[in-house]
């Protein structure tokens, strides 16, 4: 719309766009209705204290948006607005709407997020066109049961105060309603009638008051998306069989102890969510779903994963971080498509040896566990880009570990790291990871979390220990007095750091040796800059 203005043939105004002008009151050419042809009026962002009643007295208005301004109310006359189809008036300070808001029956989209509603007027079910209505973020008690008179698609009502769904609702939009989001209020029940929303897509509850879910679930059979998270569920339904569709299912932060057998059931499952519960065990049934792709158990309370785990072919992620978990089971490493695993603050004494036949494998988190050694072969997951194992118990690091090109970060502190002052061999990264660095122009400190980045130049080392304290840097801080001729070009000497790392010689700023440099048994954190 160039210059905010659209005419017609004739000349006329049809669409105006006043959007973030600063405005406090409309111009007179609209305050008046002179515009009798205009269709589109923008005047979102501004700073508009109310809407004089000319602005709907125009019959041609279809679309009116009116958001992030300070309207405090509507006046009656909006409904002679008999063509208006998307009113937007969401960021308002409105505290309640006209009843002449019921007459505008060719309405579809009503969008009144962010204002200080507390109930909507039981005309709104006269809006025979709505099909969609968007009230987040308000003060509502209760939705008015006359919405299930009109052919709603999309509900958005969350963060507000509600406890409950009026009765007859689910039955009067059980044959349009397809989202259904509610999350972030106070609802403790389900009428019993949500089964009737055949249609029914889309069902967020996060964030309520649940402690139990009524049985007719199980005949949502279009479900894609259930969130059910940060409630008080202690059980769910025995029967989910139903849920054909279901995709994606979050239950974290709830009560349960048990999951129903059915949960097998739902082939189409991708994404379960059941962090911080109280299970005593990963069902089976859990652990055949054929397309499951993530797979949260945080903070979960049993000590092992069953050996059917292993049996989920398409994982990509698996979260078992704050959990009990003692040991992994040896299946796991029969994930090819694993990219993901995080196993952070558990009780971890040991890691599966196969762990390196993960070639899908990218992120690897075991930090803050009882791990004393790495597998051997760990370096054979060829992808792996990240590797946390700080706040473990490793005094070395196997020597596949150099062979991972695609590095990035490597996070090792606080551990007990120490080199072998005999053997090379021996120091936590070996001489094959050291060689890898240098093949990649990246450079890693061994004793603590390293950012490599192809071609970098320096890197900056802060630790406490007496190794560390002039830094770790590939030109040393001190040099010769005297300059190098112009245009040639000055050796430079190894990494001291990288030296120290393999039991080698140190040298000066010159080159020279400068005999060996102890490996701090703490932890060190190294970035590099390019």
């Amino acid at each position: 719309m160039p210059g905010g203005l659209q005419q017609d043939g004739d000349g006329n105004v049809t669409a105006l766009d006043c959007s973030g002008r600063g405005l406090t009151e409309l111009p007179p050419f609209l305050a008046d209705g002179r515009l009798d042809r205009l269709q589109m009026l923008r005047l979102s962002g501004n700073a508009l204290r109310s809407l004089p009643p000319p602005v709907f007295e125009t019959g041609s208005l279809t679309e009116l948006a009116a958001g992030s301004n300070h309207i405090a109310a509507l006046p009656e006359e909006i409904g002679l607005c008999n063509r208006l189809a998307i009113l937007g008036l969401s960021g308002n300070a409105l505290a309640a709407l006209p009843p002449s808001i019921g007459q505008c029956s060719a309405l579809r989209t009503l969008r009144l997020s962010d204002n200080r509603l507390t109930a909507l007027p039981d005309s709104l079910g006269g809006c025979a066109s709505l099909t969609e209505l968007y009230v987040s973020r308000n003060d509502l008690r209760a939705l008015p049961a006359a919405v299930g008179r009109c052919p709603l698609v999309t509900v958005a009502a969350t963060n507000n105060a509600l406890t409950g769904l009026p009765d007859g609702l689910c039955a009067g939009l059980g044959g349009s309603l397809s989202s259904l989001s509610l999350s972030d209020n106070r609802m403790a029940t389900l009428p019993e009638d949500i089964g009737q929303l055949r249609r029914l897509v889309t069902l967020n509850l996060n964030g309520n008051r649940l402690t139990a879910l009524p049985a007719s679930f199980a005949r949502l059979g279009q479900l894609v998306t259930l969130g059910l998270g940060a409630n008080r569920i202690a059980s769910l339904p025995a029967d989910l069989s139903g849920l054909t569709q279901l995709r994606t299912l979050q239950l974290g932060e709830n009560r349960l102890s048990l999951l129903p057998s059915s949960l097998g059931a739902c082939l189409e499952l991708e994404d379960l969510g059941l962090a911080q519960n109280v299970l005593l065990s990963l069902p089976p049934a859990a652990c055949r779903l054929p397309r499951l792709r993530s797979l949260v158990l945080a903070q979960a309370k049993f000590t092992a994963l069953p050996a059917e785990a292993g049996s989920l072919s398409t994982l990509l992620q698996l979260e078992l971080s704050g959990s009990k978990l003692q040991s992994l089971p040896d299946s796991l490493c029969d994930l090819a498509c694993l990219r993901s695993l995080r196993a952070s603050d558990c009780r971890l004494a040991a890691l599966p040896e196969g762990l390196g036949r993960l070639r899908a494998l990218q992120a690897l988190r075991v930090d803050g566990n009882r791990l004393t050694r790495l597998p051997e072969r760990l370096g054979d997951a060829s992808l792996l880009a990240e590797v946390w194992a700080g706040g473990n118990l490793l005094d070395c690091l196997p020597a596949s570990v150099g062979l991972l090109s695609g590095l990035h970060t490597l996070g090792l502190s606080p551990n007990r790291l120490a080199p072998s002052a005999r053997d090379p061999s021996l120091s936590p990264l070996g001489p094959v990871s050291m060689q890898a660095s240098r093949r990649t122009g990246s450079h890693r400190c061994p004793t603590g979390s390293a950012t490599a980045r192809p071609s970098s130049t320096s890197c900056s080392t802060t630790t406490s220990s007496p190794a560390c304290r002039r830094g770790c840097t590939r030109w040393p801080r001190a040099r010769s007095s005297a300059s190098p001729p112009t245009g040639s070009r000055r050796r430079r000497p190894p990494c001291r750091r990288a030296c120290a790392a393999s039991g080698s010689t140190r040298t000066d700023s010159r080159g020279r040796p400068a005999g060996r440099t102890p490996l701090p048994s703490s932890g060190c954190t190294t970035t590099l800059a390019k």
